[in-house]
């Protein structure tokens, strides 16, 4: 799971992460925002200034099932995971789980 500064701009991370790519923005390690989709097009601003601040997140210990119902009631497919301190641990798709 890639990921950004808050400062970073989002011209450099979009370059790194690719069309259709996502970018969890971090403070030592821990989850502030995503950037995805349309801020990744918003190429003059920072991640900061462009994130979706407080993303949804999960621990890796939640039942698969719980993640899919998730995922099907809020029209998502993927979701962070993070420790109970909200450091990352990765990214779980939903295709990953079906």
């Amino acid at each position: 799971m890639p990921t950004c500064a808050p400062g970073d701009k989002v011209l450099d991370v979009a370059e790194r992460v690719g069309p259709g790519g996502l970018c969890a923005v971090t403070v030592d390690g821990v989850v502030l925002g995503l950037l995805e989709g349309d801020a990744l097009g918003q190429t003059a601003a920072t991640a900061e200034d462009a994130m979706a601040p407080a993303p949804s997140t999960f621990r890796p210990s939640v039942p698969r099932q719980e993640l899919v119902g998730f995922f099907d009631d809020h029209g998502l497919d993927h979701a962070l995971l993070t420790t109970p301190d909200g450091r990352l641990v990765g990214l779980v798709r939903r295709a990953d789980l079906v």
